[in-house]
């Protein structure tokens, strides 16, 4: 369900400076629901020939109260991201009805979503030794 493009590291992708990112704390018993609402929105995307898009998906539950996905999509920049976001929805226009009805079960099968968009700020920040 991750569209990384195959010249991409994973250090590649963490390096990029802007993330939009959304969490969904997931109902426990509609996981199968969301998974394949998520699964089948990443195939009309591929079908739709989509592939300007750094798209990574994370699953985990253990301490945390419900199941919790995290899709983030990676860019270089805030611009670069809604330029690309612009050209997918010009795609998306011949599935759109399809798209949103997974989008409408993905959060559905949410007890909440949270959306944050990060950009790092390379002359602020600092890296530790690890």
């Amino acid at each position: 369900m991750s569209y990384v493009p195959d010249d991409l590291t994973v250090d590649a992708v963490r390096g990029l400076p802007f993330h939009r990112t959304q969490i969904y704390h997931l109902k426990w018993d509609k996981q199968d629901a969301f998974w394949a609402a998520l699964e089948r929105r990443a195939e009309l995307d591929r079908e739709g020939g989509i592939d300007n898009l750094v798209l990574t998906v994370w699953n985990a539950g253990i301490g945390t109260e419900t199941p919790v996905v995290m899709i983030r999509v990676s860019a270089e920049s805030l611009e670069a991201d809604q330029a690309g976001l612009a050209e997918r929805m010009r795609i998306r226009e011949a599935y759109w009805d399809e798209w949103v009805e997974q989008n409408e079960i993905m959060n559905a099968a949410a007890v909440s979503i949270e959306r944050h968009d990060q950009t790092r700020i390379s002359e602020l920040s600092s890296t530790r030794p690890r």
